[in-house]
């Protein structure tokens, strides 16, 4: 039985950032033999959820920086990002899209309903990054809000190669 992997990165909310963290991330995974498949599919994981903590995350007390971490253990590959958060209606509506794609027997029915509503009406966020996550790479996500620290988790059971 192989212990708990976890790597973790903090990081000021930049955008140059995001791509080296992804190679790192590669690199582990790598290492610990994840498919092929696996690793593209954390790929897009890590930088929609990295995305948008740069993106909407603000600096708090309780969260000055963006921090992402994943644990791979037995099978079970996880991603942690957090970033501090301004509450109100734009946390709400992601609380509520995370419960929503969650809670659905469809996920695809409305990855493809929220492609139809961004080609009918293209400006403005998309908000495509967490149905990505999960339709396009079968993570599930979940979330922990502390105080003004918002923490997405993304999990998904993952086969090894055999070497």
């Amino acid at each position: 039985m192989e212990k708990k992997l976890e790597v973790c990165f903090t990081i000021k909310p930049v955008w140059e950032t995001i791509s080296q963290i992804r190679e790192d991330f590669q690199k582990v995974l790598k290492l610990k033999r994840v498919s092929n498949d696996i690793l593209e599919k954390a790929d897009v994981v890590c930088l929609e959820l990295l995305e948008n903590a740069v993106k909407y995350g603000v600096i708090t007390p309780d969260c000055p920086d963006v921090k992402i971490s994943f644990e791979l253990e037995e099978n079970t590959l996880k991603f942690f990002v957090s970033n501090g958060v301004m509450l109100g209606s734009r946390l709400q509506y992601l609380f509520h899209l995370i419960d929503k794609l969650k809670n659905s027997d469809d996920v695809e029915s409305l990855y493809i309903q929220r492609l139809e509503e961004i080609a009918k009406h293209p400006k403005g966020g998309s908000q495509l990054g967490i149905y990505r996550v999960v339709y396009e790479s079968g993570f599930g996500l979940s979330y922990n809000l502390d105080g003004q620290k918002l923490t997405v988790i993304a999990q998904k059971e993952v086969i090894r190669e055999v070497i």
